[in-house]
């Protein structure tokens, strides 16, 4: 997997995949809630790989909740790293199935309209960005929403 490695701002990735997904959440009349930093993000990543990993855990946001659904995308940082929370408030996951949703083509929904795409998305996800010498982690309880958060080390600690 090769990857171009930069200084960049995460702020600017975060940005454009928001705005690339505003029409999936217009059709469920869905709200994403956004909120950055003045200061810069700054990192050696990929920004390539690194807004397909947010593309993804957007999508997935998306997919999962209901009509309506308010989605909110927090940043912080502190000890080197930074990280970034997406949330929602859709069918949740549970803990038995958290174990297993970022191996290869593992589907938690595989029946009925969830259950579309290949089970790979969050497999490269986590490989995308443990590359990046950071990791990628899930809150969630069935039936009530998801946190899936990635933690990033800071440009000083790559």
């Amino acid at each position: 997997m090769s990857m171009n490695i930069e200084e960049m701002d995460l702020r600017s990735a975060i940005a454009n995949c928001v705005a690339s997904t505003t029409p999936l959440f217009a059709r469920k009349n869905q709200v994403v809630d956004v909120a950055l930093p003045e200061e810069p993000m700054i990192v050696h990543g990929d920004q390539g790989r690194l807004e397909q990993v947010l593309l993804n855990l957007l999508s997935n946001a998306n997919k999962f909740s209901p009509e309506g659904d308010r989605i909110t995308v927090t940043t912080g940082g502190g000890g080197g790293s930074y990280r970034i929370d997406i949330r929602d408030h859709g069918i949740g996951i549970s803990a038995a199935d958290q174990q297993r949703i970022f191996e290869e083509f593992e589907q938690v929904h595989n029946k009925g309209a969830l259950s579309s795409g290949t089970g790979l998305g969050l497999a490269l996800a986590k490989r995308f960005v443990e590359a990046h010498g950071g990791a990628i982690e899930v809150h969630s309880a069935a039936g009530e929403g998801s946190i899936f958060s990635v933690v990033l080390p800071t440009r000083g600690t790559g």
